[in-house]
């Protein structure tokens, strides 16, 4: 993940990273079902998402520890 995506992602609202994470983690979800009957084109794919969407928690985690103090 370029450093352009890690500022983009840390300039987001918790409702904007919210709907992220559930987006990214239906992706996921669908990836996982597809490897086993379809031949994936880009196998770093699921690898790279699982990447963002730990770093979009991470971000969340740390914009609602701020809220809370």
């Amino acid at each position: 993940m370029k450093r352009k995506d890690k500022t983009q992602i840390h300039t987001m609202t918790a409702a904007e990273l919210t709907a992220q994470i559930q987006t990214i983690g239906e992706q996921i979800k669908k990836m996982k079902m597809e490897r086993y009957t379809k031949p994936t084109k880009n196998v770093h794919e699921v690898t790279m998402l699982k990447r963002k969407y730990a770093i979009m928690k991470t971000v969340l985690s740390y914009k609602n520890q701020g809220e809370t103090v």
